[in-house]
């Protein structure tokens, strides 16, 4: 009998170690079933997954406005729940700014946009051909008409007068079933608000949930490896706070320079073209330079001049966006080169989509850290430096 016992304990870690290998090759050869899995099972959970997401944003400013009232307020109680007051009403602040100001003209770009589509689309393509007239480019016959693009988008499958038609219909069915709309906004809205107030008991007790959690995990994980996963988690937390408080405020500030920029060179659609910009700015690297495009086309349907003033400006925004107040507002703490960032954006975007692309590089700025602390870690025990791409043993 104990020689069986020496036996499986001298098995144990193999064992162990041929399962995680045989779940992990599982996991990368199968991962779209095994989140599909994982997803059909967190929609149960759909509440507290956004309460947590809520409490986590509102964490960030909430702790600011903790530090800046603890020199004045030295009950702890008295200090969180008057904290906690503040955030909210910041919360709501930015939503009804958001909900009166911003929405409104919004939807009067986008309702201007959608109605006068058809004049837009022959006004580019008439720019278009006058930009290529101007460069003496007139030989080159790209047939761009309003009947060739009905012809290539009919032998694509398309059909404008379809798709309008559908549209129409849609929009019909859709109003003829407005009760069953509202009723789904109104579970929707529901269950975002609910989170929001559930957000607000998790950050009044944040700190005894954290003991509780880290009890559990106490109780089932050995106590180095705990050690292990509470550091490695707390290098995690740091990195995407950092990123998320960093990357909002700086999506808000590229937005608003935009929006400056075009309503002092007096351009179209700055209200429409600022908000695209902030929303796509979320996604590093390529988000940006896409919210430019579709900021240049749009202008260029009704004025190829200051199509090229917004391009010009825009990259002149963004170069000082980048230089002046990106490092500033973000820092250096995500720590990631620009070679893993694009990476990490290709290869969590196939795989997660938008979801992906946004979390992509905090994400893969966790993983680079963790990395490289085990590389250094293990080349240190070696006595091995890598100096001038050359390999030196230490005697």
């Amino acid at each position: 009998m104990k020689d069986l016992k020496e036996q499986l304990s001298r098995l144990k870690p193999w064992i162990i170690l041929i399962t995680y290998a045989i779940l992990l090759t599982f996991f990368v050869f199968q991962y779209k079933q095994v989140w599909n899995f994982i997803a059909k099972y967190l929609n149960y959970f759909t509440p507290l997954t956004i309460a947590i997401g809520f409490a986590y944003v509102l964490n960030i400013p909430l702790k600011k406005i903790e530090a800046f009232l603890g020199n004045y307020i030295k009950n702890t109680n008295l200090l969180r729940g008057i904290s906690i007051f503040f955030t909210v009403i910041l919360t709501f602040t930015i939503i009804i700014f958001f909900g009166y100001i911003i929405i409104p003209q919004l939807i009067n770009s986008v309702y201007v946009l959608i109605v006068n589509l058809g004049n837009y689309i022959d006004s580019l393509l008439k720019n278009i051909d006058s930009i290529l007239a101007f460069f003496k480019l007139e030989e080159i016959d790209l047939n761009f008409d309003t009947n060739s693009i009905n012809q290539f988008l009919s032998k694509s499958g398309l059909d404008i007068n379809n798709i309008l038609k559908n549209t129409t219909n849609i929009v019909s069915d859709a109003g003829v079933s407005i009760v069953n709309i509202f009723s789904q906004f109104t579970g929707v809205l529901a269950t975002w608000f609910l989170a929001f107030m559930f957000s607000l008991y998790l950050l009044s007790s944040k700190e005894l949930l954290i003991v509780q959690i880290k009890k559990v995990m106490a109780a089932i994980i050995p106590y180095k490896p705990l050690t292990e996963v509470l550091r490695v988690s707390r290098i995690c937390n740091d990195i995407f706070t950092s990123f998320v408080s960093g990357q909002l405020v700086e999506a808000i500030i590229i937005g608003g320079l935009i929006y400056l920029m075009m309503i002092i060179l007096n351009m179209p659609f700055a209200i429409l073209i600022a908000s695209i910009t902030s929303v796509l700015s979320l996604v590093p690297v390529f988000g940006a330079t896409l919210a430019m495009m579709i900021g240049a086309i749009l202008i260029l349907s009704l004025n190829p001049l200051q199509s090229v003033w917004f391009v010009i400006g825009y990259q002149v925004v963004q170069q000082f966006e980048n230089s002046v107040i990106y490092p500033r507002v973000v820092g250096k703490s995500v720590g990631l080169p620009p070679l893993w960032t694009l990476v990490s954006i290709f290869i969590f975007g196939s795989m997660l989509g938008v979801i992906g692309m946004l979390i992509a590089v905090p994400l893969t700025a966790c993983i680079y850290t963790i990395g490289s602390e085990y590389i250094h870690a293990r080349l240190k025990r070696k006595g091995i430096q890598i100096v001038d791409n050359e390999v030196i043993k230490k005697c």
